[in-house]
């Protein structure tokens, strides 16, 4: 299977040239040389295009093992580091929102919640009360914008580590990964902690944090279809 999907991955136009090429072949040691030539050339002409089909079977070959094969390789490698990446910033996503529906004691099932769920769990949250978030020493809890600004910064640097490999990147995923980085969402908390609120709820944040979950969403459903057999 693997074989196949390798040779798959070779260009069309390369792969129809080696069928026409062993085609070609196969069919002049069959047949074509055991019946007289229709013109004065014929056997010339046949000799000259035996040799070029055998010449594009080599280079195809040649092709195939010495370059082919190696990128394939070098390919499944950076997929699969890129595959932990991606995934982990969906990770990132679920593991606030796992935290959200505990401390509002919602019974949302949904890993994707409507606007209107997010917002009626951001209301039930105070904004400095205590996160699942241990900050420096036993005990020290961080309130919820510290929680969320740790995870912004989590994803943000998993993202980075995934754009280093930007030449060998699928374009969507690129597109993907920028606009979840850009997120509103990153750049309101950011902000807010910088100064005083008094805020008795999270109804603020809620509408970037969902635009930010539909970013998520968008990007899973990219892993699910391009990366999962890349997943470990």
């Amino acid at each position: 299977m693997k074989f196949i999907r390798n040779i798959l991955a070779v260009s069309p136009f390369l792969n129809i040239a080696l069928v026409i090429a062993i085609g070609s072949i196969v069919t002049m040691e069959a047949y074509l040389l055991k019946i007289p030539e229709v013109v004065p050339w014929g056997a010339e002409f046949g000799v000259v295009f035996y040799k070029l089909c055998l010449s594009i079977m080599a280079s195809y070959l040649f092709y195939f093992i010495v370059v082919h094969l190696k990128s394939q390789s070098d390919k499944e490698n950076i997929n699969a580091f890129v595959a932990s990446k991606s995934y982990r910033v969906v990770g990132e996503y679920k593991s606030q929102l796992s935290s959200i529906k505990k401390e509002s004691s919602s019974n949302i099932e949904s890993e994707y919640p409507t606007k209107d769920e997010m917002e009626a769990m951001f209301r039930a949250i105070h904004p400095k009360g205590k996160a699942p978030l241990v900050l420096g020493q036993l005990g020290n809890h961080a309130n919820w914008m510290q929680y969320m600004s740790y995870h912004n910064k989590r994803t943000q640097d998993l993202i980075k580590k995934v754009f280093v490999k930007m030449p060998f990147l699928d374009s969507k995923l690129v597109r993907l990964l920028a606009e979840i980085d850009d997120s509103a969402h990153f750049s309101v908390i950011e902000s807010t902690i910088s100064f005083q609120f008094n805020n008795t709820d999270m109804s603020a944040w809620a509408g970037s944090f969902y635009d930010y979950s539909i970013l998520c969403k968008e990007l899973e459903e990219y892993n699910e279809k391009k990366l999962s057999e890349y997943k470990s």
